[in-house]
């Protein structure tokens, strides 16, 4: 990787800034033209004092922000830096617009440099680009960009500092607290959609069937049904965090399958995914007790050394084959494969394919048992381990290696697409 240029970057950076300070301004000045520009202030935040030291942390990310185009590693790294800072300007102004909000606060700023400091903000940032924050989302981005960079001693302080920067927008009377959360919102819908590693979820693509369509309607239909008391304003705004879940949920079962979830080789999320899917992540936990009720941890033997359960029990485990794309485990074990499947919908055959191959290869590697896992060990893992077992286990068939696992697995269900897709791996492994 070659490190771009310090003319080009500073180019970049100026076409940047114009870009920023041309189209915060006008809307800036666009907005302070209309009348009745409503504000929204929770009665609770009459007592946050204005602490006019502040304004330092507030400044230092402008610091932050061109300092970052000179610290990418490639001109890769430098372009998606900026695509996500032209995304956060996008999604900020659009808010601005269509939503307009002032602070009317005064401010007893002093004299000195905090002062100075202060009447230097003023002179481009009038009192109406409100929600979301785009000082919070630039937050998120910019902390997000410098976390890897910094070594393990240093993190602390920066995440400190991030949260410092964060709380100054508040101090300062520059937003009031609403305009802080919709902004975390954006900024993490922002990096899920240009993520750091891999690709965007946005250009994933698998195959719409008559399953995937019901899924669709349905989460789309709830994404709505949450939204619909967010107009009421006040605690319910918080509503859009769920109903942007079920949202993307709804384009995972349309069009872009488990990669909405970003789980990574690791098992884990990235931080975006956390972020915006938290909502997902609660209630497919609840689903998950409410079904295995104390079994949580059991598993079935499928043979001696391959068991079938839930992720819920991968930590008793040395080697785990884990097909849930929703879920992460506590610990990640010693041997872990992670191939992603979404909830609900047939899996790609591919993914299967590779599933039992990882099974298989682990079996070989070393002495222990290895559990095939999803959810709740009905569904996507099943159907690996169907693979797995007319593949490498000795089953003639799928209705056999199914027999066979009902045996010890009661609950275990096979969907005809699922069946389908079972299939056309069976018959691509043989090709």
């Amino acid at each position: 990787m070659n490190k771009p240029a310090f003319i080009p970057t500073l180019l970049k950076l100026a076409a940047v800034a114009a870009i920023f300070y041309l189209s915060y301004g006008l809307t800036n000045h666009y907005t302070a033209s209309r009348a009745n520009v409503p504000e929204i202030a929770y009665a609770w935040e009459h007592h946050i004092p204005f602490l006019p030291w502040t304004i330092i942390p507030y400044w230092s990310l402008n610091l932050f922000y061109g300092l970052g185009f000179f610290l990418c590693a490639s001109t890769r790294e430098q372009h998606r830096y900026i695509a996500q800072l032209l995304a956060a300007q996008a999604i900020a102004i659009s808010g601005f617009l269509l939503f307009p909000l002032q602070i009317s606060w005064a401010k007893d700023i002093g004299d000195g440099l905090f002062a100075a400091l202060f009447r230097s903000l003023a002179a481009f940032d009038q009192a109406y680009n409100e929600m979301p924050s785009l000082h919070i989302i630039l937050t998120l981005i910019i902390g997000r960009f410098y976390w890897p960079k910094l070594p393990p001693w240093m993190r602390p302080l920066w995440f400190a500092w991030c949260l410092l920067i964060g709380a100054s927008v508040l101090t300062t009377y520059q937003h009031h607290f609403i305009d802080i959360p919709t902004a975390l919102l954006a900024g993490a819908l922002i990096l899920w959609a240009l993520p750091w590693q891999g690709t965007s979820p946005l250009r994933a693509h698998e195959p719409m069937t008559p399953r995937r369509r019901r899924f669709a309607l349905l989460y789309l239909a709830l994404a709505i049904f949450i939204a619909l008391p967010a107009r009421w304003g006040g605690v319910w705004l918080w509503l859009l965090w769920p109903a942007t879940s079920c949202l993307i949920l709804a384009a995972g079962h349309a069009r872009l399958g488990a990669a909405i979830w970003q789980k990574q080789a690791d098992g884990c999320p990235t931080l975006a995914a956390r972020l915006l899917l938290t909502p997902l992540h609660l209630a497919y936990r609840l689903n998950q007790y409410a079904w295995l009720r104390g079994h949580a941890r059991d598993t079935a033997a499928l043979t001696p050394r391959l068991h079938l359960g839930s992720i819920l029990a991968a930590d008793q485990y040395h080697a785990v084959v884990d097909t849930c794309a929703e879920c992460s485990p506590r610990h990640r074990p010693t041997h872990y494969h992670s191939e992603p499947m979404l909830d609900m919908t047939a899996p790609d055959p591919a993914a299967l394919n590779r599933a039992a191959t990882a099974i298989e290869a682990f079996l070989n590697a070393q002495p222990d048992p290895v559990l095939i896992c999803c959810a709740l060990g009905y569904g996507r893992s099943v159907a690996a381990a169907l693979v797995w077992l007319v593949r490498y286990g000795g089953e003639n068939d799928v209705d056999s290696a199914l027999r066979h696992i009902r045996r010890v697995r009661p609950l275990a269900r096979l969907p005809e697409e699922t069946r389908i897709a079972v299939a056309q791996a069976l018959e691509n492994a043989n090709e």
